[in-house]
């Protein structure tokens, strides 16, 4: 059945488990928020139980995942990270969408996009969510409104008042995972919050519109990406600026995780690098969280797109796509 936010949250106190579960939308916060609350609800121990798939399998694949029983745990989780019914041929959508309907009470099919929404000019995009909506749940999130944003940084940042938190939410583009990135920059300058500060800490800073670009990429979200880049070179910023930006921000976070990964302590990191210890605990987390080699790879792509920048006085923007397409490579992050 279709469900909005809240009631998927109050399902899911439940604990029942549907058979399949959809969540798309435009606010990528809460469909990973949703996508890891499910996957924790089916208590699965080993991995063997997981199958992973990514951008429209061939339905047979999906078909023999769905059928294998689950070894020791209570279910078999397949997760889909976009799928697109208007990608098959005729024969193979209809199988699909039998597929929906056969799905065994041992095995949970999580679909998930945080980068496109079903095109319902397509008939195989709407029987799909028919289909789905039918045998399992399927939630949309559209984009939080100013106040509504307001309150999700208000709840968790108690030292915004309405005032400035609805101020932020208007002034920032990109969803939750942006707003909350904001949030924790104002909130570690130490200052308090008010609309002066947000229009000098955050707005139309190369540095702050990098800082999120890094999220994207790091996330592997190329629209997210391709978005906020286009922000900067319309905002007048050229590719250095970008790009220096952006190796600042890959820079600071493989610092701190090499500084992590050797013991060193927080204060002496900051010594050592220029740092203030703010900035370190701010970036500890995310930098720990994505490891030494992979933010190596990433700072040696950085130089490498500035020195072409500079040999090729990129105009167009073409060595900064490039350097998109290569820092969303999934070998950099998993090999």
């Amino acid at each position: 059945m279709p469900m909005t936010e809240p009631q998927l949250k109050s399902h899911l106190a439940s604990e029942k488990l549907a058979r399949i579960y959809f969540l798309y939308g435009d606010e990528p916060f809460f469909i990973a928020h949703y996508k890891s609350r499910i996957e924790k609800l089916c208590h699965i121990e080993d991995e063997f139980n997981i199958t992973r798939f990514e951008d429209s399998p061939p339905v047979h694949r999906l078909k023999e995942a769905i059928e294998t029983l689950p070894v020791f745990d209570p279910y078999r989780l397949v997760v889909v990270r976009t799928l697109k019914p208007e990608a098959y041929a005729d024969k193979e959508a209809e199988l699909l969408l039998q597929l929906l309907g056969d799905i065994p009470d041992t095995t949970v099919l999580l679909i998930y996009s945080t980068d496109t929404k079903p095109d319902k000019k397509y008939a195989a995009n709407k029987k799909f969510l028919a289909e789905a909506e039918k045998h399992g749940v399927v939630c949309e999130f559209a984009a939080l409104q100013p106040d509504a944003a307001a309150a999700f940084v208000m709840k968790k940042y108690p030292q915004f008042d309405m005032n400035s938190a609805r101020y932020l939410a208007e002034k920032t583009d990109g969803g939750l995972y942006a707003l909350r990135n904001e949030a924790d920059k104002l909130i570690h300058t130490g200052e308090p919050i008010t609309p002066a500060l947000i229009d000098r800490a955050i707005i139309s800073k190369p540095e702050a519109r990098a800082f999120d670009l890094s999220d994207a990429l790091i996330a592997r979200d190329k629209r997210k990406a391709f978005g906020l880049l286009a922000d900067l070179l319309s905002e007048g910023n050229d590719t250095a600026t970008i790009i220096g930006a952006l190796a600042s921000s890959f820079t600071a976070e493989y610092f701190v995780a090499l500084g992590k990964a050797e013991g060193v302590p927080n204060t002496q990191i900051a010594k050592d690098f220029g740092f203030t210890d703010k900035r370190v605990a701010f970036i500890e987390k995310r930098a720990v969280r994505h490891g030494v080699p992979a933010l190596r790879k990433c700072a040696l792509l950085i130089a490498k797109a500035e020195e072409e920048a500079k040999l090729r006085h990129d105009v167009g923007g073409a060595v900064l796509d490039r350097l998109v397409f290569s820092l969303t490579d999934e070998r950099i992050w998993n090999g």
